[in-house]
């Protein structure tokens, strides 16, 4: 997998790094990562998510793999402390109103 690092994206109080993703890997493989970035404690969203199955034969045995080669963008939101002036991970559980008003503004 290549893991590219884009930049943030400010918001005031809160924000998100960009990340780019690219690689192949099994499908059961790449849906647990999908559903642990989605589903999980910390706030990530993934997008612009791009997949195509792959074929892959292995020389020495012949047996085939099937790959899923994936392309997206995941985006880790964090908060703001003004206090402090410090990033804070964004949790599900700390993020609940604020991930309703951040698809307001957009």
């Amino acid at each position: 997998m290549d893991m590219t690092y884009v930049g943030p994206r400010d918001f005031g109080q809160y924000g998100y790094n960009v990340y780019t993703l690219k690689g192949e890997a099994p499908f059961n493989n790449l849906y647990k990562f999908i559903w642990y970035a989605e589903s999980g404690r910390r706030l990530f969203k993934l997008s612009n998510l791009s997949l195509r199955g792959y074929e892959s034969k292995i020389k020495e045995t012949g047996e085939t793999k099937i790959l899923v080669l994936f392309d997206m963008e995941l985006q880790p939101y964090f908060l703001f402390d003004t206090r402090t002036e410090q990033r804070t991970r964004c949790s599900n559980v700390c993020a609940g109103q604020r991930s309703r008003r951040i698809h307001s503004i957009r």
